[in-house]
């Protein structure tokens, strides 16, 4: 195991979550996470030190009204956003240190979702969750 899957899976137990095993991806190691929706969440940390939560938000088309909110909340949280294949990615620099504040950016995400976008968190992010 690498040193930075070690450090992520030891930011991820930190947090009193249990890390999986993340298939390795162009590089970049990675652990998977149940975590506020049934379907394990992939983070990831790139090159540069950015810490991923891949494909938290599932199905957000791009240019969409969605797909705006979630980019102006990420902003607003400090939080990154990036948008493949329909799906939203939201990360933070500093590594396996940044994970407390990713997953605060994205408890707040997912707050805005379910005040806002009912049918969206209930029936796509987090379908069996109520």
């Amino acid at each position: 195991m690498s040193d930075a899957v070690a450090a992520l899976r030891a930011a991820v137990a930190a947090q009193g979550l249990v890390p999986g095993t993340a298939k390795p991806k162009r590089g970049k190691p990675g652990v998977t996470l149940v975590w506020l929706r049934p379907e394990p969440v992939t983070l990831r940390q790139d090159a540069k030190g950015v810490l991923w939560l891949e494909a938290y938000l599932p199905w957000v088309m791009a240019g969409g009204r969605l797909h705006k909110q979630v980019k102006d909340v990420a902003a607003e949280q400090g939080v990154l956003c990036a948008s493949r294949e329909g799906h939203v990615s939201l990360g933070l620099t500093g590594g396996a240190a940044a994970l407390p504040a990713l997953l605060a950016a994205a408890r707040a995400m997912r707050e805005v979702l379910q005040a806002e976008w009912p049918d969206y968190a209930t029936g796509v992010f987090a379908k069996a969750l109520t």
